[in-house]
């Protein structure tokens, strides 16, 4: 038996009316999937489906977090995958914080990569907002998330780190904690 799995770092609750309102101002620009606002989070890792009898391996491999010290995030300017051009992914990007979560990043790659896992050759910490189907504006897309890009959204602190399981559903992915790694304080 498979589970599908995720590493990442939860966006705290008071950032959840920020991502609904933004949300509601990039959805008239096309088709988008909305993220529901309490499923955003920044992915460290995606390690896809994963048979059960490994969840504990990974467990332990993972365990080093624990170690790492907390740092402060601040969510900062929107932004598209591939490029602002050819939206196919909208986020909210990351500015203080970068270069810790890029460091916690390499390490669980490199953890992990002994494992079989393969690394991730490109990393760009961000929160994904939505995925884009079609768009009927084009233009007014690329002109909202240029106006946005150096927009400050709020500070939290990454206090954890949590394995997740994505079960895909209908009405989109619900997401289960396996293990939760607590920062050290």
């Amino acid at each position: 038996m498979n589970k599908r799995l995720f590493i990442a770092i939860p966006l705290p609750y008071r950032f959840h009316e920020t991502i609904a309102d933004l949300q509601n101002r990039v959805d008239g620009f096309g088709k988008l999937k909305l993220v529901k606002p309490e499923n955003v989070h920044l992915t460290l890792k995606f390690l896809g489906n994963v048979d059960v009898e490994r969840i504990q391996e990974i467990k332990d491999r993972l365990s080093f977090i624990r170690a790492t010290p907390s740092f402060n995030i601040s969510v900062c300017g929107l932004g598209a995958f591939p490029n602002n051009k050819r939206p196919q992914v909208i986020w909210m990007g990351v500015k203080r914080g970068f270069e810790e979560i890029k460091t916690l990043q390499e390490k669980i790659d490199s953890s992990l990569e002994s494992a079989g896992f393969d690394r991730d050759r490109k990393f760009h910490p961000h929160y994904t907002l939505a995925r884009v189907k079609f768009l009927n504006n084009k233009a007014g897309l690329t002109s909202f998330l240029r106006e946005k890009h150096f927009l400050a959204f709020g500070e939290h602190t990454a206090e954890r780190v949590v394995l997740m399981e994505s079960r895909l559903s209908s009405g989109g992915p619900e997401y289960s904690v396996v293990r939760e790694f607590r920062l050290k304080r």
